[in-house]
């Protein structure tokens, strides 16, 4: 089976998360033959931050900065006027719409048709209707800003798949939407995390984006994923909460799957662990990407917090520091002004097997997740956690109604004292610190072996291919 994976913002140009599932899903399934559609910000040199893998043909980039190098007119009927506008309202998913959209020889290519007279008509025409109070010129190039990466996405050519298994709403599932509705290929959506949800949070706290418009944005986002859902024959996600949010973002019910995500446990389970030693301190450990989401600025506080209570320790941020080098420099220099310069270490991008043996602790401070593969690999390598509350990692931690026992402790997001209580907890009782690694380590054996995970996803495919047109 041909296999495109649309991924966004992530694999092959990105480690950890999303893009490791990428990765280990397409090496467990060798039968399939996978390309990798990956859309990016812009058009800027990006390294491949994956080995290639055998089953692994083409990774073919779509920046949405990428312009139409052909120029088309406007060439739209009264009725597909009509239809775009019925779009424009971002309340109901409207059949055609997308294909219109995608369509350069009708619709015109994208800075045309966003240039066009017809456009700035279907603007005011809609301004007045929802009787706006900001300028209209303002309202106007709103609309263009945020359609016109859309647009020339929508327009870029795809080739033919058997199944489209696509790693987000956004871009990502609105560009497989229109081509289910082009072509009648397959679609499977694997959400992580909520990304309307995710999206929402960044809108409201940028400082980029007009206060007037924020809500706007938050509302095309939340279309796009509706638009998604309404498009994909399986929308799978890894946890019960997430899936109360798809279903309210607009999924059927009836194709929602639980997935969890999966891990090499046997190689894992396989590391010899270090004995815990009070006189060396309390070996810390955070698997990451240097992001903002990551909220690693919460844990350098918390090792702050740590020292001042006067237990001895060494944590290490492990993670590649290129993604975003502004937050990696502001982690730095708040690593300097809190005075931990020789507790709390940078590695970089660094094999994580080599270093989870040396840990006692490990710990993840993110504001937003799915089911942290980074926490599946430490369960599953003995060690406990301490966690933010978000996506599944109560689950992780605490079970769902299993036996295994606690595996860490879930505190709310932005808690740099109860991260440090927490971590001083265990350097206080190394026996509990083993116990608990030890219960993370059979749940982790239990209920997420990555051979299940991939086993589930051939089901899934083989079911939802056959059932398809063979794409186009």
């Amino acid at each position: 089976m041909k296999i495109a994976i649309i991924a966004e913002g992530c694999y092959p140009y990105v480690t950890g998360g999303v893009s490791s599932w990428v990765h280990n899903l397409m090496k467990e399934m060798p039968q399939h033959h996978f390309d990798v559609l990956a859309i990016t910000a812009d058009d800027q040199p990006r390294a491949v931050r994956y080995d290639r893998l055998p089953n692994l043909g083409q990774i073919i980039r779509y920046p949405l900065t990428a312009s139409n190098a052909r120029r088309t007119a406007v060439r739209l009927s009264a009725a597909d006027r009509a239809l775009i506008a019925d779009w424009l309202k971002m309340t109901q998913v409207v059949p055609g719409a997308l294909g219109l959209l995608a369509d350069a020889d009708r619709l015109g290519d994208a800075d045309s048709f966003l240039a066009s007279q017809t456009f700035y008509q279907l603007m005011a025409e809609q301004y007045e209707k929802a009787g706006e109070s900001c300028p209209f010129l303002a309202y106007y190039w709103s609309w263009r800003n945020m359609l016109t990466p859309l647009l020339r996405l929508l327009q870029q050519p795809v080739g033919d798949y058997d199944l489209l298994q696509v790693t987000a709403t956004g871009y990502a599932g609105v560009l497989a939407a229109a081509l289910h509705e082009q072509t009648g290929v397959k679609v499977v959506l694997t959400e992580h995390g909520i990304y309307a949800r995710e999206r929402e949070e960044d809108i409201l706290q940028s400082d980029w984006l007009d206060p007037a418009f924020k809500h706007q944005w938050v509302r095309f986002f939340r279309y796009l994923a509706k638009q998604a859902y309404a498009a994909a024959d399986s929308v799978v996600t890894l946890s019960a909460a997430n899936q109360a949010h798809q279903k309210s973002g607009g999924a059927d019910a009836a194709k929602l799957r639980l997935v969890p995500n999966g891990v090499r446990v046997a190689q894992l389970a396989t590391l010899k662990r270090h004995q815990f030693d009070p006189k060396a301190g309390l070996q810390i450990g955070a698997i990451i990407r240097m992001v903002p989401i990551k909220d690693i600025t919460t844990l350098i506080q918390a090792c702050g917090r740590l020292a001042e209570q006067g237990v001895p320790f060494a944590c290490y941020l492990m993670g590649s520091t290129d993604e975003n080098p502004e937050y990696a420099a502001e982690c730095r220099a708040m690593i300097a002004a809190l005075g931990l310069s020789a507790q709390v270490h940078m590695t970089g991008q660094i094999n994580v097997m080599d270093y989870l043996p040396r840990l006692d602790v490990l710990v993840l401070s993110s504001i937003s997740e799915g089911q942290p593969l980074a926490v599946l690999e430490g369960m599953a390598a003995g060690l406990p956690w301490v966690c933010t509350d978000v996506g599944a990692c109560r689950e992780l931690l605490y079970g769902n109604n299993d036996s295994f026992g606690q595996a860490g402790f879930v505190v709310r997001p932005v808690a740099p004292r109860r991260i440090a209580d927490h971590l001083a907890w265990f350097y206080q009782h190394p026996d509990m610190m083993q116990k608990m690694g030890q219960n993370g380590a059979r749940r982790a054996r239990r209920y997420y072996q990555l051979d299940a995970v991939a086993d589930t996803y051939d089901h899934l495919y083989k079911l939802k291919g056959a059932q398809g047109d063979g794409g186009r």
